[in-house]
Order: structure tokens, then C-alpha cells, then sequence
């Protein structure tokens, strides 16, 4: 009996912990469907809350889907227009092509047809006389146009005395062209009367070589060369007279068989007249001096070889007259960088001697062609 009592100290702590689990089995039967419930709510709520976001991501990825649809479709539109527009531009730019080609073919036609017409019309032949006359100034024009200008009337030629030298050449040869061309050639005889022109041209060309004002040399010479100009003009138009007969060519090659002849005796000669040796200075005077006359004479000789081309080849003087132009030119060419006297059979050379060998060549052509034309 004593192990069944309740009413003892153990038996209240066994009645406590009954009333104990029958509270917390009673509190749990109690909470249990509320937790459960509010548990399922919060998952229905997450359920609907990911169901949303999947519509609003759906809906939203639809909306996309328009818009590129649409935006492709503007685009393709856009690009529609533009390539309709690039195409009437094209069309307009091979239209404007087509016609610049069709102005272009026509005009070359046109040229096409105005050169054939040209071809077609006889080439007039130059003036008989029209070349001499250019050719008579042709060197002294080149050389008053030169850098230097006159250099015969300047006070200080000590540089450029080699200049000074070979333009007195070129105007003793220009001199004896324009004497001839006044007096003889362009004149029937001596009764007939002077071109105005060459006359004045003669006259300013007879200006002493270093005049420096009063009248200048270079500003005569200048005049000389316009009124020679002005006759080869007159010459072109018919105004004026050009005979290119044997009795005219014949003074005018004596003259250059003179002015050859003094070159030649100052290119060998040992000694000057008083006696002295012939210096280094006076060595190069004469070398240019030489080279001048030759190079004035070769476009003159070339322009004989054309105005007077019947009289040359009527005595088959021709090749004679080459060897004449071929020598000149030789000397012309002849460009040492110093100008050496040396002794005939010494190391050093001797210019003079070398520039000798050409004039003295010239000069007996001359003699040939013109015993050959006087025959």
C-alpha cells in the first residue's frame, strides 16, 4: 500500500509532472493546425509571389519580343526607304554620267572632226629667209638674257672675263650676219633700196662692245635684235625680201673665212706683236673668244643649210657644209675646267692648240664650199 501513496512528497512531484505533459500535449494538439496553417499560407504566398514574377518575366519578355518585331520592322522600313533613296540618286548620277559622256563623245567628235580637217588643209611652208634671220641673233639674244647681261661694258670684268671674251665672239660673227643680210640678201642689186629695219639693226650693232651709256651697248644691241625681228615679221607677211642666191652667200662666207682666219693665228701664234710671249691670261682671252665666233656661227651655218638648200645642193655642197657646222660645233663643246698655255709637246695641255684644231677645220671648209659655189 505504501508504494502506491499519492500523498507524499513524491507523489505530488508524479502528479506535477502528469499535469505538466498533459499541458504541453494539450497546448501542442492546440497549435499545431495554426503553425500548419500559417506554414501553408506562406507557402501558397511564395507559390503566388514566384507565379507572379513568372507572369510579370513572361509578360515583360513578350513586350521585348514586340519591340524588337517592331523596332526590325522600322529598321527594314528605314532601310527600305534609304536603299530607294540611294537607288533614284544612283539612277540620277548615272543619268548625269550618261549625259557628260554623251557631251564628252561629241566634243571629241567634233575635235576628231576639225583635226582631220586640219590634216586635211596643205601645211604652209615656212618663208624662205624667216630662219637666217632668227638665227643671225639667236646666240646674241640668248646672251644679253643671260645671268651676267653684257659683260663687255661693265667696269669690273676681272671675274668674268671668259664671259666677256666669248659674247665679243658672238657679236663680231652677229655684225658681219647683219651687214650681209642689209646689203646683199635682202636686196635685188645695189640700186635697190636698204630695209629700214636692218638698216637701224646695222647701225646699233656697230655700238662699241664696252659703250656703258650714251647710247649703252647692251640696250643697242637689245634695239638691234627687235628691228631683225621686226624684218623676219615683215618677211612672214610678204612686206619684204629674202634672195638666197650664190652672189649673196658667197660675201657673207667670206667674212666668216676671215673672222676663222684671225681666230686660228691668235690660238697658235707663240708670241704678240711687240714680241712678249703670250701669257695664261691672254691664252684664255683667245680660247673664248674663238668658242664665241663658232658658237654664233653654227646656228647661222645650220639656217644656210635650209634658206639656201637649191644653192647648196646644186653644186653638192652639202656634205662640205656639214664638216663646217660639224667643226664649229666641236669647239663649241670644248669645256676645259681651266685653261692651260702649256708647251706643243709638254705635259701640261695647251688649250689654245686644242681650240685650234676645230677653227682651223671650219675654216678650210669655208674656202672649200666657197671655191666650190664660185665655180
Amino acid at each position: 500500500m505504501n508504494r502506491f501513496n499519492l500523498s507524499g512528497k513524491s507523489g505530488r512531484f508524479v502528479i506535477l509532472i502528469a499535469i505538466a505533459v498533459s499541458a504541453v500535449f494539450f497546448i501542442s494538439i492546440t497549435c499545431m493546425p495554426a503553425f500548419a496553417s500559417e506554414k501553408s499560407s506562406q507557402a501558397v504566398e511564395e507559390v503566388n509571389t514566384s507565379s507572379v514574377h513568372e507572369s510579370v518575366n513572361a509578360q515583360s519578355e513578350v513586350e521585348k519580343t514586340i519591340d524588337s518585331q517592331e523596332h526590325e520592322a522600322v529598321k527594314k522600313h528605314g532601310s527600305g526607304e534609304k536603299a530607294a533613296e540611294e537607288a533614284a540618286s544612283e539612277k540620277a548620277v548615272s543619268e548625269e554620267h550618261q549625259n557628260v559622256n554623251r557631251e564628252v563623245t561629241s566634243e571629241s567628235h567634233k575635235g576628231v572632226k576639225e583635226a582631220a580637217k586640219e590634216e586635211e588643209k596643205p601645211e604652209e611652208p615656212e618663208v624662205t629667209g624667216s630662219r637666217f634671220a632668227e638665227a643671225s641673233v639667236e646666240v646674241l639674244k640668248r646672251e644679253l638674257n643671260s645671268f651676267w647681261g653684257w659683260r663687255p661694258n661693265d667696269y669690273i670684268t676681272f671675274f668674268t672675263d671668259n664671259t666677256k671674251n666669248f659674247q665679243l665672239g658672238v657679236l663680231e660673227v652677229t655684225r658681219r650676219a647683219a651687214v650681209e643680210l642689209s646689203e646683199r640678201i635682202s636686196r635685188t642689186g645695189s640700186t635697190a633700196s636698204l630695209n629700214k629695219n636692218l638698216e637701224e639693226a646695222r647701225n646699233l650693232l656697230m655700238v662699241k662692245a664696252d659703250a656703258y651709256m650714251f647710247p649703252s651697248a647692251g640696250f643697242s644691241y637689245e634695239n638691234a635684235v627687235e628691228d631683225i625681228e621686226k624684218y623676219r615679221e615683215q618677211l612672214i607677211k610678204g612686206h619684204a625680201a629674202f634672195f638666197n642666191r650664190t652672189d649673196n652667200l658667197i660675201p657673207l662666207l667670206q667674212r666668216f673665212e676671215d673672222l676663222l682666219g684671225s681666230c686660228d693665228e691668235n690660238l697658235v701664234k707663240q708670241t704678240e706683236d711687240d714680241g712678249t710671249t703670250v701669257s695664261t691670261f691672254a691664252a684664255d682671252d683667245y680660247f673664248y673668244y674663238a668658242q664665241g665666233v663658232a658658237s654664233a656661227m653654227v646656228p647661222i651655218l645650220e639656217a644656210i643649210s635650209e634658206d639656201f638648200h637649191e644653192t647648196i645642193t646644186s653644186r653638192l655642197s652639202g656634205q662640205t657644209l656639214h664638216h663646217i657646222i660639224h667643226s664649229c660645233e666641236e669647239a663649241a663643246d670644248l669645256h676645259p675646267w681651266m685653261v692651260f698655255n702649256g708647251d706643243l709637246d709638254g705635259l701640261i695641255a695647251n688649250h689654245r692648240a686644242n681650240m685650234a684644231t676645230f677653227i682651223s677645220h671650219a675654216r678650210f671648209y669655208v674656202g672649200v664650199l666657197i671655191k666650190t659655189l664660185s665655180t
